[in-house]
This record gives C-alpha cells, sequence and structure tokens, in this order.
C-alpha cells in the first residue's frame, strides 16, 4: 500500500511539474537562446556588408563633427557594427571601394597595413576599419598580418540622419 502511494504522488509531482513549465519562451528567453546577436540599432536595409560577413555587435560612437551651416564642431553620435568575415583586408576594402562608389560616395582615405585598414568618405559619413590590437581580437590571426591575410574582422560606422536623408 504504502508503495502505492509513493507511485501515486511521484505521478501526481512529475504532472504538477509539467503543467507549470512555460510553453512559450518570452522574447528576452529566444534572444539569450539565439546565437544571432541582435543589435540595439538595426542595419539600415540598402547598406553594404560584405558577402558572408557575421555581425558580432553594434553600438553608438561619439564623434565630434563639422556643422556645414556654422563650420562650428559639434557632438554627434555615430553607429557602428563589428562584422567576422573570411575575407582579407584588401578584399573588404576593395569592396567597399566599389559599393560606396556606386552610392554616389566620393572617398576621402584609403589605408592598408598589416594591423590596420581604414577608407572613408570625403563627408566622414561612413568609415570601415579595423584594427588588430594583440591577439586579442582574432585567435584565428597569424602572428604577422597582411593586408592579403584571410579572416579579417571589420566595422563600419555611419552617421544614421546622413545615411537616412542621403
Amino acid at each position: 500500500m504504502k508503495k502505492a502511494i509513493a507511485i501515486l504522488f511521484s505521478i501526481i509531482l512529475v504532472f504538477t511539474l509539467i503543467g507549470c513549465g512555460d510553453k512559450t519562451p518570452t522574447t528576452a528567453n529566444k534572444n539569450k537562446d539565439s546565437k544571432k546577436y541582435i543589435p540595439e540599432h538595426s542595419l539600415p536595409k540598402d547598406l553594404p556588408i560584405y558577402p558572408g560577413a557575421v555581425l558580432n555587435r553594434g553600438y553608438e560612437v561619439n564623434v565630434t563633427d563639422i556643422d556645414e551651416e556654422t563650420e562650428e564642431e559639434i557632438e554627434a553620435i555615430h553607429w557602428a557594427w563589428t562584422f567576422s568575415t573570411t575575407g582579407s583586408a584588401r578584399e573588404i576594402i576593395d569592396f567597399y571601394k566599389n559599393e560606396l562608389t556606386e552610392l554616389g560616395y566620393e572617398l576621402k582615405s584609403e589605408t592598408l597595413h598589416g594591423n590596420y585598414f581604414g577608407l572613408s568618405t570625403v563627408d566622414s559619413d561612413i568609415h570601415i576599419s579595423y584594427a588588430i590590437i594583440g591577439k586579442s581580437n582574432s585567435d584565428s590571426l597569424p602572428d604577422l598580418v597582411m593586408p592579403d591575410t584571410p579572416g579579417r574582422d571589420y566595422s563600419i560606422q555611419i552617421h544614421p540622419d546622413k545615411w537616412k536623408n542621403r
């Protein structure tokens, strides 16, 4: 008899635990369980992204801009996103030179060194860059990084209002 009561209580306990479980995960749980990063500011739909790039993170950058009317320095917030790729610095820069030129941007500067690469537009609305500081950025890169070394990360930074109103 004691055995039957113990089994009955065990079955009731199992059904109680099943019934108390949350059947629909909350949005926070979905994002936490997902491997895909969801940035605070979504990427503009027409912003070119290097083929196969994977979004690592998004963030805001405080910058000093020049007001076009008064030519005074003003504080502005740019949006930025960092990506991982299989491409080299040279491939990433070449991709963005073509894409930004097709979008009508005039390019100001291009830098292509081993540990650093960068590209920016004349009006400073867009910056593409990345620097390796030690090995912490990418443990998969060799000690000597050249412009043609594959597996480079990069970041793209835009002025959100100017991008939207271009």
